[in-house]
């Protein structure tokens, strides 16, 4: 007494299948033509964060360069300390903004990680892109004054610090996580 339509059903499982196929393609098509940075340009940024970060005491490190960074971050721009109330931005020393500090560390570790794979590396951003969206007052101009900040505090605590490479990487990645921010 149940009767199976298998026209329908053949129909909607390839419409399900194109649907799928399509995605891959898409995906693929922006992988690409999504390009961040050079192999070698990639390979100078990997090495040397990979020095800062996985150094014998990289957490500590990192919570240090990224303290200092956030201190600069609020001096240049005092109303950002509002945009970390959740996290306890005015208290920069404290534990809350200090795993904050690591979870931002280790997400730009992760993108710095992942810059050889174009389509690991656009799921990432997009991520973090829709993360951001919906924190009220965050916007492109934030993400590049901290862009900023990062370009002019890194050269201080990494050897030989390849300004081009850097250049060359980290400015699409911030890009990337900010592009639909106003």
């Amino acid at each position: 007494s149940h009767k199976i339509d298998l026209a329908a059903m053949l129909s909607s499982r390839i419409s399900l299948y194109a649907g799928a196929l399509l995605l891959l393609v898409t995906i693929g098509c922006q992988a690409e033509s999504f390009q961040i940075c050079s192999f070698d340009d990639a390979e100078n940024v990997v090495q040397q964060w990979n020095v800062l970060s996985h150094s014998g005491d990289g957490a500590h490190s990192l919570l240090e360069t990224g303290q200092e960074i956030f201190r600069i971050l609020f001096e240049k721009a005092p109303g950002a300390v509002q945009l970390f109330n959740r996290v306890d931005g005015g208290n920069l020393y404290g534990p809350t903004f200090g795993a904050h500090i690591l979870r931002v560390f280790n997400g730009l570790d992760i993108l710095i990680n992942k810059l050889h794979n174009k389509q690991a590396l656009i799921a990432l951003l997009n991520h973090l892109d829709e993360r951001h969206i919906v924190r009220p007052g965050v916007t492109k101009g934030g993400f590049n004054l901290l862009q900023s900040v990062l370009f002019e505090n890194l050269p201080i605590v990494m050897n030989n610090f390849d300004v081009d490479s850097w250049e060359n990487c980290l400015g699409p990645l911030f890009k990337g996580m900010s592009k639909s921010l106003p």
